[in-house]
């Protein structure tokens, strides 16, 4: 510090002012200040014009762009219009050659005319071909009506077979559930009435014997300097009434046991009632599915003999009512089977509660006489069933809430899709009434159809009210003939079948892509947005590091 001391007192002495008072002069500090502001001015301008500069560089560099840009145009377009004289050379090379080639077709058109004369007369002939055609498709729609009635009949039967599947391993399982109620019933409350009153008698045997060895005890107080024979036979009475108590322990001791195994019967009755319960539950899943994939058959081949018969240019004939007695015959055993499945559980809970009846009568509040401290009440002392060991609650319940809901969608399902065929049905009748009026005569008077009444509003109209479907029912019974024949299109040949599988497993296929499609989509759309989202944070980092520089450069300016 000394030697800067020194510097100052240098510095001062040489650059001593001859008057310091200018120094605090007012008019000094103004010339001070106005040098400080044109300072600052000239700072301002070099800043502004440096970043003219910058923006100036910037305009040059996207002008030199889009000139690079322009002679790249340049070069194209005469790329190009080289290209278009090439062609419109070949044009007239090809011009030229069909101008010579004319003259010669121009004789082979006589030719033609010869050809055209020999068609006709094939024409004629296939016409004759297609009566006997027809005839055989006649003959054929015979054949396939009988084989229709088969099927049904067929299907039918597989139906009532599984409701008496069905009815009788339900019956069978609530019989037996009844039964083991009953008997368990019985034994349980043979057993408690038993001990109740054993225990009791030897509760008040017990207490007596107590009252004597109290007063056996007072003998025994009293007479106690001598040996009296008496009181070797108090000795004696008292190891038998030990022993006693010994034994009464053993009685108590084999009835707890019996009395464990006795809950554990009925635990074990309800596993067994609850494994039937999803037994029943599987089997009838199973039959929806069966009944699910035989509609889709069924709309697979109408959809199929639809096309069939739009190639043959044959009206399509509407099998709604076909659908709607296979439909009401699968609801109404469904709907059996589900009352038979809540009997069931209601039979079930009644079982369960009338269970927690006799456990809470026998492990609630005893019965039996109190007792001294000593010997405290052994049924108090055994210990209650822990939860961990009960069996969980029978899932009945979610079972019974799953199918009510299953049911429900399969018939919002089924109602839907007759819907959709109706409007399918109503689209390829209007196209064929088009392409009828298009075809000759001949075709028409040789492919005579019956007419049918299933396009009628009315049939429409069915499904909003109650009225509507009876009339629907009654023109179902005059018009059986009809049915009969829309029956028979659903059982088709072994090659229908094949495309009905084929077509199955296309379209499966094109769902899968589909799906997979759709995955592959929303990656590439999640990429994109990741991609955007570490651009966007990137711009911010960079944006923060500038307004921390430019803050920094502000604070400088301001110093």
């Amino acid at each position: 510090m000394s030697r800067v001391t020194k510097y100052w007192d240098k510095y001062r002495e040489r650059h001593k002012a001859e008057n310091p008072e200018d120094l605090i002069d007012k008019s000094y500090i103004s010339f001070l200040e106005v040098q400080l502001e044109r300072v600052s001015q000239a700072v301002l301008l070099t800043q502004n014009f440096s970043e003219r500069i910058e923006n100036v560089q910037s305009q040059l560099n996207s002008a030199e762009e889009k000139i690079i840009n322009l002679t790249r145009l340049v070069k194209l377009q005469q790329n190009f219009a080289e290209t278009q004289e090439e062609e419109i050379n070949s044009m007239k090379a090809q011009l030229e050659g069909i101008d010579g080639g004319g003259r010669y077709y121009g004789l082979e058109g006589q030719k033609n005319k010869d050809k055209s004369h020999h068609i006709e007369e094939e024409i004629s002939q296939l016409e004759e071909k297609l009566k006997i055609v027809l005839q055989k498709t006649e003959n054929f729609e015979d054949q396939r009506n009988k084989s229709y009635e088969k099927f049904v009949r067929d299907v039918n039967s597989a139906l009532k077979a599984t409701e008496e599947k069905v009815m009788s391993y339900l019956t069978h399982a609530i019989n037996s559930t009844e039964i083991q109620k009953s008997g368990i019933k019985k034994n349980f409350e043979g057993l408690t009435d038993e001990g109740d009153k054993e225990l009791e008698e030897e509760l008040n045997e017990f207490q007596l014997k107590s009252e004597r060895n109290k007063e056996i005890r007072g003998l025994m107080s009293f007479g106690a300097g001598g040996d009296l024979p008496e009181l070797k036979q108090i000795w004696a009475k008292l190891e038998e009434f030990g022993n006693f108590k010994d034994y009464i322990e053993k009685i108590v001791m084999e009835k707890d046991t019996e009395i464990k195994e006795a809950t554990e019967m009925v635990w074990a009755s309800e596993r067994t009632c609850n494994r039937l319960a999803e037994d029943c539950t599987s089997k009838i899943s199973d039959c929806e599915r069966a009944v699910k994939d035989l509609e889709q058959f069924l709309v697979a081949t109408a959809k199929e003999i639809k096309k069939i018969e739009i190639a043959q240019g044959i009206r399509p004939i509407d099998t709604d009512e076909i659908e709607k007695n296979i439909t009401e015959k699968v609801n109404e055993t469904v709907n059996k089977i589900g009352d038979l499945v809540k009997k069931y559980f209601n039979s079930q809970q009644d079982l369960q509660k009338e269970v927690k009846v006799l456990a809470s009568k026998f492990y609630g509040k005893s019965t039996v006489p109190p007792l001294s401290p000593k010997f405290k009440s052994p049924i108090r002392k055994t210990e209650k069933p822990d939860k961990s060991d009960k069996p969980p609650i029978s899932p009945l319940t979610n079972t019974l809430q799953e199918l009510e809901t299953s049911l429900t969608q399969s018939r919002h399902k089924r109602s839907i899709s007759s819907d959709a065929e109706k409007h399918s049905k109503d689209d390829d009748s209007h196209e064929l009434k088009h392409k009828s009026r298009s075809k000759s005569p001949k075709l028409k008077l040789s492919k005579k159809v019956k007419s049918t009444s299933s396009l009628t509003p009315d049939r429409k109209r069915s499904k909003s009210s109650s009225k509507s479907k009876s009339r629907s029912r009654s023109r179902s019974r005059s018009n059986s003939k009809t049915r009969t024949k829309s029956i028979s299109e659903l059982q088709l040949s072994p090659k229908s079948t094949k495309k009905s599988l084929a077509m199955e497993s296309s379209i499966r296929q094109k769902i899968v892509d589909m799906k997979a499609k759709e995955e592959e989509e929303e990656q590439k759309i999640s990429q994109k947005t990741v991609k955007r989202h570490s651009k966007l944070d990137k711009k911010k980092k960079k944006l923060e590091k500038l307004e921390k520089i430019y803050q920094k450069l502000s604070a400088r300016d301001l110093k």
